[in-house]
Formats: structure tokens, C-alpha cells, sequence
């Protein structure tokens, strides 16, 4: 099983005592996919789910807002053209 993770941003979504915080349902659907792609089973999304947060979460917190504003842009970019994507870096 993974360890907790105890970071500011995990922390700010996870629900505090009874009044628990709204997550939207894009991202409840993203961890709900990253929680499920380790299993035998997982389809290729929530494989990838899965390999994407926990890249992020070891990652993320070392970059600053600029970089963090950058990497949202070029996920976009990758969705949408993932052949320039990788022509990029």
C-alpha cells in the first residue's frame, strides 16, 4: 500500500474532520482512474493515471508556479497534438 502523502496540496483536498471539501468532478474522476490502474486488470488510462501521479507527486513540489503554469500548458498541448508535444523538449 502507498505511503500517505502528507504534502500541502494532499492535505488541502483531503476531507478535515466532518466537513469534508468539495473535489471537482474532474479530479475526483483523475484520482478515482490513478487509484485504480495498478491492478492486472487496469486499462491503459488508468495505467497511465496512475504513472502520472506518481510522477507528479514526486516531481511537482520542486518546481515553481511559473513551471507549474508551463506544465498545465503543455499537457494541453500534448492531449491535443502529442506528436509536437514531443518535438517541444
Amino acid at each position: 500500500m502507498k505511503e500517505r502523502c502528507e504534502c500541502a496540496m494532499c492535505r488541502s483536498v483531503r476531507p478535515a474532520d466532518e466537513d469534508e471539501r468539495q473535489m471537482s468532478p474532474e479530479l475526483t474522476h483523475f484520482l478515482r482512474l490513478a487509484s485504480s490502474g495498478a491492478g492486472c486488470g487496469a486499462s491503459s488510462g488508468q495505467r497511465a493515471a496512475t504513472k502520472l501521479a506518481d510522477t507528479l507527486c514526486d516531481l511537482v513540489p520542486r518546481l515553481d508556479g511559473k513551471a507549474i503554469d508551463g506544465l498545465m500548458e503543455f499537457v494541453r498541448i500534448a492531449k491535443d497534438y502529442p506528436s509536437s508535444a514531443c518535438d517541444l523538449y
